[in-house]
């Protein structure tokens, strides 16, 4: 079954972008995660944004729905706009190493694949799109996210160069726009 997923593109005051350092690949993306069972998928974005940032948030929009077809069974991303409303930036520690708003124009050099091209679709104002982000799973569709961070832990690489190896420069993924 494919797995579904939310994240957001958040801007504070002056137009920078939230985005968190992950823990498992010690790479840059937006904040989100996985949906749960019975959960609305704005909500899932506002919920996995609480957790990894500590920021309260109003989700403004969608911005799209990113398909990766070819990852696993299929990752299906809602990717949403939105505003903070309250909270204290702090990481969750077992899922960010760092987190911090960045100008839109310079990101940092390593983002998870796909969430530039996010990013640019929200301040381009882009609502409602889908979107097949092409690039391909690197792993057996069977093997365990366990046992997938137990080859990093033995490759000897750091995990942001286990991540470039076996997933591609950041930033290299292409889209494919299905509507606009």
């Amino acid at each position: 079954m494919p797995t579904q997923t939310a994240c957001a593109v958040i801007r504070d005051d002056d137009g920078r972008v939230l985005m968190t350092q992950r823990e498992d690949y010690e790479v840059w993306c937006l904040p989100g995660g996985h949906v749960e069972d019975g959960e609305a998928l704005a909500t899932a974005a506002e919920r996995e944004v609480r957790e990894e940032t500590g920021l309260r948030v109003e989700i403004t929009h969608l911005v799209g729905i990113y398909s990766r077809p070819t990852w696993r069974t299929g990752i299906h991303s809602a990717c949403f706009a939105g505003r903070a409303t309250g909270g204290q930036l702090c990481g969750q520690p077992e899922e960010v190493v760092d987190l911090r708003f960045f100008d839109p124009e310079r990101l940092p050099d390593d983002v998870f694949a796909g969430h530039e091209l996010i990013v640019r679709d929200a301040l381009a104002g882009v609502r409602g799109t889908t979107a097949i982000l092409d690039s391909k799973w690197p792993f057996t569709s069977d093997l365990s996210t366990e046992a997938i961070y137990a080859m990093r832990d033995a490759s000897g690489l750091s995990r942001r160069d286990f991540y470039v190896q076996h997933f591609g420069p950041t930033g290299s993924t292409s889209l494919r726009r299905t509507t606009t």
